[in-house]
């Protein structure tokens, strides 16, 4: 059905499948509908639904494709956009029966826009059943541990899914339930009937699982979701339209069937969400599909001048960390609740503690000491601190450890250009000295660097571990001495180099003048 697509709008298709036996079939239909030759008859009022972008027919071509017994990952992508994307890469991680079976589980596909934009996107199918929200939330920590797709060749010190790509698109049967505390019941069932047919969907929403996970940080922190004002796409009755609900042992109907986003810290804001909808005439399952439309500001590249054979300018900026601490949220719930984090972190990214997702919890040892690891595109190499053992008083003080600034190594970025750091971010990595990894958080350089080029201190600020997969957590008192060496001749040679940029940048539009539709723009839609 085309409309659940809204065909030739978008640049890039990201199609999550799952309990899907006919991939193929699945395949070529949605290639076909793809197809120019189908845009005669396609509806002006679903595209205006799908947010109502520009009409742009052209050829979508299938780009990467992963697989897990059922689970599926589709990406197409305009003709056009299509030359621009590179290093695609795939992952499987199955989370069924004992662990290694994949009835359950993920796919990932990761892929770069025009050499500095990076996406990830997953389709997963988490655990099944009532009262199993714990057991949803540890797949999905599971999937994020297990996708071993990454930009970078650190090793062992590479970087998780979360925090290794710009954006990641998560989407699937995340199978989190309405529970309005009788879950199973006749009298909840049709409760939740009546809330429905009386379209009090947003008091029926209040029960979610899913956003109760987040709020307490178990699960999806730091992801964000759009406002759902569309019925429960589960448990219907196949084949009804309108659609009719199932009696199935009294499970209620329920938003399975979620599409969620999250941006790395320096890009977000990026993301612009344009609907968020389910189609309910598609009936061959038990479930209706829901699709999520978004326009997508990329980033532009950095023009590195000795690339064009022009030498780097003279002087250097150092970024050195004062001190920075590890705070156990899992050691103090009062504690954790009281803390106030600056950079719009809320306390769904700083998670409180909670039962460990089906014991998948690793305490700290006493023995245990840790290190930080700082990496990122902008530094030649990863850097890492000293090692330090566990405060004494843990864990009957959630202030796990610090580094003094003896033990913080300095960081000195590739570029000196301070416009362009302040919209890029550092990832501190906290492991054990046996290299295992507690957790990993994103360190905006926007809080750095002032408007002063003159040296200058930076206010400490807490700064969440976005979501710590085995423990919540908080790294904070990071405050970076920026230490500036530049002369005043640099001005001038800037001035001069931006024209050079100039002049290059006229003959790239002028070579550039017969791109197709939708390449050359540096926003792309998904």
């Amino acid at each position: 059905r085309g409309e659940w697509l809204a065909p030739h709008r978008y640049d890039l298709y990201a199609v999550a499948l799952q309990e899907c036996n006919h991939k193929e079939e699945w395949a070529r239909a949605i290639a076909s509908v793809l197809r120019p030759a189908n845009t005669a008859g396609a509806s002006a009022a679903v595209f205006q639904q799908r947010g109502g972008l520009p009409f742009r027919p052209s050829t979508h071509v299938l780009v990467a494709q992963e697989s897990l017994w059922g689970i599926h990952l589709l990406i197409f992508a305009r003709e056009s956009v299509a030359h621009h994307i590179s290093e695609v890469q795939s992952c499987t991680t199955a989370t069924g029966i004992g662990g290694v079976m994949g009835n359950k589980g993920g796919v990932a596909i990761g892929l770069v826009y025009r050499g500095c934009t990076s996406l990830a996107f997953v389709s997963c199918h988490l655990a099944a059943r009532m009262g199993r929200s714990l057991a949803r939330c540890g797949d999905f920590a599971d999937i994020v541990r297990g996708s071993r797709i990454h930009l970078s060749a650190q090793g062992s010190l590479r970087s998780q899914l979360l925090h290794e790509y710009d954006h990641v698109f998560w989407a699937g049967d995340l199978n989190f339930r309405v529970d309005m505390g009788k879950q199973g019941t006749s009298e909840e069932f049709s409760k939740v009937q009546q809330m429905i047919k009386a379209g009090e969907l947003a008091s029926l929403f209040a029960h979610d699982e899913l956003t109760r996970a987040r709020a307490d940080g178990i699960g999806f922190g730091g992801f964000s979701e759009g406002a759902i004002d569309f019925a429960p796409t589960y448990r219907l009755l196949r084949r009804t339209n309108p659609p009719e609900y199932s009696n199935k042992k009294n499970q209620n109907a329920s938003w399975t069937d979620r599409v969620l986003w999250r941006s790395a810290a320096s890009k977000q804001g990026n993301v612009l969400q344009l609907f968020y909808g389910a189609t309910f005439s598609l009936t061959p399952s038990d479930h209706r599909p829901v699709a999520a439309g978004f326009q997508l500001s990329t980033s532009m590249p950095y023009f590195h001048l000795e690339h064009v054979g022009i030498p780097s300018l003279p002087g250097r900026l150092i970024l050195q960390p004062r001190c920075l601490g590890f705070l156990d949220a899992v050691a103090d719930a009062d504690q954790t609740a009281a803390i106030e984090t600056g950079l719009d972190v809320d306390m769904a990214s700083l998670g409180r503690p909670s039962p460990p997702p089906d014991g998948k919890h690793v305490p700290l040892s006493p023995t245990d000491e840790l290190f930080v690891t700082f990496s990122s595109s902008l530094l030649p190499d990863v850097v890492t601190s000293g090692m330090v053992g566990l405060s004494p008083d843990y864990p009957a003080s959630p202030d796990a450890a610090s580094w003094p600034e003896a033990l913080l190594p300095p960081m000195q970025p590739l570029y000196v250009d301070t416009e362009f750091l302040r919209s890029q971010h550092v990832i501190a990595s906290l492991r054990t000295r046996a290299g295992r990894l507690v957790g990993q958080a994103e360190l905006p350089l926007s809080v750095v660097f002032g408007a002063s080029c003159a040296d200058e201190d930076v206010a400490p600020k807490d700064l969440s571990l976005a979501k710590v997969l085995d423990r919540p957590g908080l790294l904070r008192t990071f405050a970076a001495h920026v230490r500036r060496e530049r002369s005043g001749e640099n001005i001038d040679f800037w001035l001069e180099v931006q024209d050079f940029l100039a002049r290059i940048n006229a003959h790239t539009r002028l070579l550039g003048s017969k791109a197709s539709d939708g390449g050359g723009s540096p926003t792309a839609k998904t």
